[in-house]
């Protein structure tokens, strides 16, 4: 299993880049988000096993939890597991509340996203680290520049076939946008 590049803040990797277990681990300490991707699943095509997309103005649900950042992806049977990341901007309002006490009220998760075209309907178990509690952010975590974090989830995939599967995140966050989502399939 390898790793790909998401983000790195000091440009010396470029989206896409692909690291060996050893150097993904070590570049974590200089800010670079990536995750774990298995090479033999894109030679099915561009959606295979990897998928990120750059949403900029990126809603999220304020209060009730709802859809956002629809995502789609190639899988296949015998692998089962998913891992998505997120980057989140707080606006300068809630950076103001977190500097003052209050915490960020919100969760995400991944789940299926049948409404889109031409995919297949396929099973999505929760696991340990599925749902992102937003509570936990510390705003003393967030990146000077964009007032934003990454968080991370995963889930256990169930397809039954090899297709287009379709995903996105679930949940709500107040005064909070997607800037961009990232998801991919391994083991």
């Amino acid at each position: 299993m390898q790793f790909i590049v998401l983000e790195d803040p000091l440009r010396g990797y470029a989206p896409g880049t692909i690291l060996e277990p050893e150097q993904a681990n070590a570049l974590k300490t200089n800010g670079i988000v990536s995750l774990p991707v298995d090479l033999t699943l894109f030679d099915r095509g561009v959606l295979g096993g990897f998928f990120r997309r750059d949403w900029g103005q990126g809603r999220i649900a304020p209060t009730v939890p709802g859809p956002c950042a629809p995502m789609v992806m190639h899988v296949v049977p015998n692998m089962h597991k998913i891992w998505w990341a997120a980057k989140l901007e707080a606006s300068p309002r809630l950076i103001a509340e977190m500097r003052a006490g209050e915490q960020a009220i919100g969760q995400l998760r991944v789940v299926v996203d049948s409404s889109q075209s031409d995919v297949m309907a396929c099973g999505l178990s929760n696991e340990a680290g599925s749902v992102v509690d937003l509570s936990t952010l510390d705003v003393n975590e967030a990146s000077d520049i964009e007032n934003a974090w990454v968080v991370r989830g995963t889930a256990r995939l169930h397809a039954p076939n090899p297709g287009f599967m379709g995903f996105m995140l679930y949940g709500h966050a107040r005064e909070m946008r997607i800037l961009w989502t990232a998801i991919s399939l391994t083991e």
